[in-house]
């Protein structure tokens, strides 16, 4: 991290191209997962993943119906 910027998780306008694009330019990008299902994360991870190799965060909505499903798929580092 170059910059003291950590992005917010902002629910579904925190993906994974805005959260690769804030740490590839030195910020702390963040996905916000919202009530998105594990699939959805996952593909989220990966697109980060494709624009910067440097760290990102994924913001985990305790509230998701889908919340033990994501959590495995964290679990497993996705």
């Amino acid at each position: 991290m170059t910059y003291p910027i950590i992005q917010g998780g902002m629910a579904w306008a925190g993906t994974g191209q805005l959260a690769g694009s804030v740490s590839e330019a030195g910020g702390l990008g963040i996905i916000g997962t919202g009530y998105w299902h594990a699939d959805q994360v996952r593909t989220e991870i990966q697109r980060a993943r494709e624009i910067t190799d440097k760290p990102f965060g994924v913001n985990v909505m305790l509230m998701s119906r889908h919340i033990r499903e994501v959590l495995m798929s964290l679990s497993k580092k996705v």
